[in-house]
């Protein structure tokens, strides 16, 4: 008998039971071309309701490309801009470019470009968004939203979902972490500094 319970990846079709709000939401948005945010803690199903909901708008006969970047270990704008590049391109950009802000603002508006050449929506999927929240990445961030709105002409849509858990999660795992350190390595509390904290970050 098939095990029902799946936690080491995410799940769709005999797999997927229930959630159907969540699923007409995300619809919703990709239908309406909006971006959205989605925020819960690390094992609740976020991705496999991404997926699901994909995977019911194309047994309808929905036409789109998805593309899905892990930003787990992505932690500035610059490795950022290199990823997301090849990702939606297939290219690496010459080794040594600097990544300038004409760089930044070409890579963030690649998608809307696709959508436009392919006469296809495009979606974007950034996974453990968290990292763009520093202040290199909020580069990124506002040339994404200076990008949606000059594309306000094309007619065909990109939507930009951001999939992420709850900080407070990420912050107690390093604390737990640093504390179980301390213990075993005989550390002294008072000289864990923000290097000791980012190594345990995810």
């Amino acid at each position: 008998m098939d095990n029902p319970f799946q936690y080491d990846k995410y799940v769709t079709g005999k797999y997927f039971i229930g959630r159907r709000k969540d699923c007409d939401a995300i619809t919703a948005v990709i239908s309406s071309g909006e971006n959205a945010y989605i925020c819960a803690p690390r094992g609740c199903g976020k991705m496999s309701a991404v997926q699901q909901t994909l995977l019911q708008m194309k047994n309808r006969g929905a036409q789109f490309r998805v593309f899905s970047l892990m930003l787990t270990n992505i932690r500035d704008t610059a490795t950022f801009v290199r990823r997301y590049r090849k990702l939606l391109t297939g290219e690496d950009l010459p080794a040594g470019t600097p990544i300038s802000q004409d760089e930044v603002n070409a890579a963030a508006e690649l998608p809307y470009r696709m959508a436009a050449e392919s006469g296809k929506q495009v979606i974007v999927i950034l996974n453990e968004f968290h990292n763009l929240g520093t202040e290199d990445g909020q580069t990124m961030i506002k040339a994404m939203e200076k990008a949606e709105k000059a594309s306000e002409q094309f007619t065909e849509l990109t939507v930009n979902l951001a999939v992420n858990y709850g900080g407070r999660e990420e912050l107690l795992h390093a604390a737990r972490c640093m504390a179980q350190e301390c213990v075993e390595e005989a550390k002294d509390a008072a000289q864990l500094d923000f290097d000791d904290l980012e190594r345990h970050l995810y």
